[in-house]
């Protein structure tokens, strides 16, 4: 062949070969089918889920607003995950809409309105919530109800101021009422015990009053019938009835507010401490307590006398003796603290007079009073003992004497009857 045909088979042969390997290597697998190029992935849908917030809730007030934060709380999906994308509006009972967050109690409505992106939550749903009053409580700390015994399990009359305590300070809130009373004792005796108050028409004032609501159930207070003696009086140039009422305790008179001697136990110490100095030097003293009153009858009741209808002379009042004495048994002393004027609180000796029956003094108001007593003719320690001494020495003395005269007498009869002396030679 010529050099030119023998240059063109070799370049056809070479372009065969290039051909050979440039195809791909399925087309020379048996039955194998050529791939299809993979589609583009798309986003799957996700489902809305519904928002969940119940049907109902309250709260005690507590002058605090319903914040966003109060919200919050309430909102949440079908699986209980919280939801943060929301709006709400709220409504009061009349259903007109709120421009400002509840704070005072009543019933109110909540709309929220959720709409998120991702994940997407979507919906609207209206709720009740109920702002409760708070429930106040009753102070009886400042009441008091006692009288003295009469025989009778009538209601003793109350005295005081009836507070209520709960109130969120700033709130303007109190309480009135027409009357106040405790129901009848148990029985007539001598006691201490709780007892119902009764109280007519109390209601509730002030700005912030409906936010509040008084207890269910009437108060309880310490009531007591103390033992006392009662003795009626007449006085000649007076119509009203009068009576002596002398009970075994004291307590604070009310001209003793705010004073060192507002407290029962207050006026027992400084009394106490009375007796205890004017009676320094004596033996076995011992004290008991008297509060000694004249009352006047007047509407229907028995009340402490005032200066309109108190005698101006007063009245003889006897005080019983204390337990286990009489008149000729013991010595006696009454002292009785003041309670009115500027000379409030200044105890002073009472005069009285020993009866048969107890000891009598002039009462015109009442006094707390303290009754000092020790056993009669007793004289001072020391004394008694000095005159012990002494007496054991005279007797010492002459039984010493009688039996020096005595040894005496004995040795002088001793020599008389010796026989006389001889001396032998």
């Amino acid at each position: 062949m010529t050099k030119k045909f023998t240059t063109k088979v070799l370049g056809t042969i070479a372009c065969l070969c290039f051909a050979l390997f440039a195809l791909p290597t399925t087309a020379f697998a048996t039955s194998t089918a050529t791939a299809a190029p993979s589609p583009t992935p798309t986003a799957t849908p996700k489902p809305k889920v519904e928002i969940s917030i119940g049907s109902e809730y309250s709260k005690v007030y507590d002058g605090k607003e319903l914040s966003k934060s109060d919200v919050l709380a309430l909102v949440s999906d079908k699986s209980g995950n919280g939801v943060s994308q929301f709006t709400y509006k709220w409504y009061d009972d009349d259903g007109d809409r709120m421009d400002k967050n509840p704070v005072n109690a009543g019933e109110y409505r909540l709309t929220i309105t959720v709409s998120d992106k991702d994940p997407v939550y979507t919906g609207e749903a209206t709720v009740k919530y109920i702002i409760q009053p708070r429930p106040l409580e009753w102070d009886t700390s400042n009441l008091s109800a006692k009288k003295p015994s009469d025989g009778t399990a009538e209601a003793a009359k109350v005295k005081g101021e009836l507070c209520i305590s709960g109130i969120i300070d700033g709130d303007d809130v109190f309480v009135s009422f027409d009357n106040i009373k405790a129901a009848d004792f148990p029985n007539a005796d001598a006691q201490r015990t709780k007892i119902p108050l009764i109280i007519e028409n109390a209601q509730l004032g002030g700005e912030d009053a409906d936010n509040y609501v008084l207890p269910k159930l009437a108060p309880e207070i310490e009531a007591s019938i103390v033992k006392a003696y009662i003795t009626e009086i007449t006085f000649p140039d007076n119509d009203n009835k009068y009576r002596a009422v002398v009970e075994e305790s004291v307590y604070p008179n009310e001209t003793l507010d705010g004073t060192e001697f507002s407290t029962t136990e207050a006026i027992k110490n400084a009394l106490r401490s009375k007796a205890n100095e004017e009676w320094a030097d004596k033996e076995d003293v011992n004290t008991v307590f008297y509060t000694a009153v004249l009352q006047v009858y007047k509407d229907g009741e028995w009340v402490n006398i005032t200066a309109e209808d108190n005698p101006s002379d007063g009245a003889a009042v006897v005080l019983p003796y204390p337990e286990g004495t009489k008149d000729n048994s013991h010595e006696f002393a009454v002292y009785k603290m003041k309670t009115q004027g500027e000379n409030a609180g200044l105890i002073e000796v009472w005069a009285h007079t020993e009866k048969v029956d107890g000891l009598e003094i002039t009462l015109s108001q009442g006094e707390p009073i303290i009754v000092a007593y020790t056993p009669a003719n007793q004289l001072n320690k020391g004394v008694l003992l000095g005159i012990g001494g002494a007496a054991v020495a005279v007797i010492a003395a002459m039984i010493f004497f009688r039996l020096l005269k005595k040894d005496r007498e004995d040795m002088a009869e001793e020599v008389a009857a010796l026989p006389e002396h001889t001396e032998e030679k």
